[in-house]
């Protein structure tokens, strides 16, 4: 009977805990809708007859010098405090309807620190055709060896 009981808790903690790390990643995943894999933005860039999201890059100053998405915009490593800030005011003015899709590419996927916030953010401040990059390995890998548009 005790070992019964004993083993009803630890059935009861594992449930909790699971939950708890289940929960606590779902909170860092966006629904599919929301995630946009390279190839798929890559073909909508070059369909003509489509408006063009703005593409805003969010990771560190100087991987954006090195190459980016033709016609992304910097406004500053989400990461960081101030990055972020700079990020909301240029997105203060922008309408809630804006198509923006942005993306970082510095590290691997779930490392990254800037992508994450400045979803969040933008999101928060009420982006209704917000939309994330994938690059689960780096821009290099995902971006440019694949042969998708660069500019520097």
């Amino acid at each position: 009977m005790v070992f019964s009981r004993q083993l009803k808790a630890l059935l009861f903690i594992a449930a909790f805990v699971g939950t708890a790390t289940i929960a606590c990643r779902a909170s860092d995943i966006w629904a599919t809708s929301k995630l946009l894999q390279p190839a798929e933005l890559a073909k909508e860039l070059s369909d003509a007859g489509r408006s063009k999201p703005t593409i805003v890059y969010v990771g560190p100053r100087f991987l954006f010098r090195g190459g980016h998405i033709p016609g992304a915009e910097f406004h500053g490593a989400a990461g960081n405090p101030a990055g972020l800030e700079a990020l909301k005011a240029w997105a203060m003015n922008l309408p809630r309807t804006q198509s923006i899709v942005i993306y970082c590419g510095c590290c691997p996927w779930d490392q990254c620190p800037n992508v994450r916030p400045a979803f969040s953010s933008l999101q928060e401040m009420g982006f209704k055709q917000l939309r994330v990059l994938k690059i689960p390995t780096n821009f290099e890998t995902d971006w440019v060896r694949k042969g998708y548009p660069v500019e520097k």
